[in-house]
């Protein structure tokens, strides 16, 4: 069965956003209750350490088994924690959530030869999709639109929508699953050797090495490889049109 299906990573590999990715991996600790108002003008010492080191623990734990936090469940761990869930409603957390977010929008960027890439892949007939790691959804879709990329994909999976990460197989599943294509019909794209390729091999993909600037290559320490390496994205049509009518080794 060849390739009908190329999925992408979203970070670093279609687009740059290094304050977004700030606030996932970190920021978003202190920022999502700032946006909430539980601050009530500025956290003191000590809740701002507590929150961190909470949210710290939920990152090892996500690290160590691949189990994704939503960015409105991180917020309702750190209101426990400090003795103020019930305080706010689950409406007010979602609307804080949603408004913090949005105002990551304008740091968005695309890579280099993005959109020239995907028009190269529409016009040669292949579905596309996104699978990513991110704490809210949302926030995927409203980028690409707002990039004029968005409608080249069918669908958008998110770590926090299936409560998963890469390079968990499930998290591909349910992207293949969502689009209706089986594992050996489909390439994988990204820039992280481990999420990215790994991932996608093990759960039976082909996969697309595209390394950022400064990316960790661990090909020489595990048996997984990439079935071809691009520098840019409008590499990508050419390298995958040998594969439409062959079967994944």
């Amino acid at each position: 069965m060849g390739v009908a299906a190329v999925l992408f990573d979203f970070h670093e590999t279609l687009i740059s956003a290094d304050r977004w990715m700030a606030l996932e991996t970190g920021g978003i600790a202190t920022e999502v209750l700032r946006a909430l108002g539980a601050w009530n003008g500025g956290p003191a010492e000590h809740a701002r350490t507590l929150v961190e080191q909470t949210h710290a623990r939920l990152r090892a734990i996500s690290r160590d088994t691949g189990i994704e936090y939503g960015a409105a469940e991180i917020t309702r761990i750190l209101l426990t924690d400090l003795g103020l869930y019930g305080r706010f409603p689950r409406a007010a957390i979602e609307t804080a959530v949603e408004t913090l977010f949005r105002s990551y929008l304008p740091d968005v960027r695309l890579k280099p030869s993005a959109a020239e890439g995907l028009d190269a892949l529409a016009r040669g007939g292949y579905r596309m999709g996104i699978i990513s790691n991110a704490t809210y959804g949302p926030f995927i879709g409203w980028a690409l639109q707002r990039l004029g990329v968005g409608g080249f994909f069918e669908h958008i999976v998110v770590s926090a929508d299936v409560g998963l990460r890469k390079p968990r197989r499930e998290i591909f599943d349910a992207a293949l699953a969502a689009m209706r294509v089986p594992a050996a019909a489909a390439v994988y794209v990204g820039n992280d050797y481990l999420k990215d390729v790994v991932g996608a091999k093990l759960a039976g993909l082909r996969a697309i090495w595209l390394p950022h600037h400064g990316a960790r290559d661990d090909g020489a320490y595990t048996p997984v490889h990439p079935d071809a390496v691009a520098d840019r994205l409008t590499a990508l049509s050419d390298l995958i049109a040998p594969w439409r009518g062959a079967t994944v080794s």
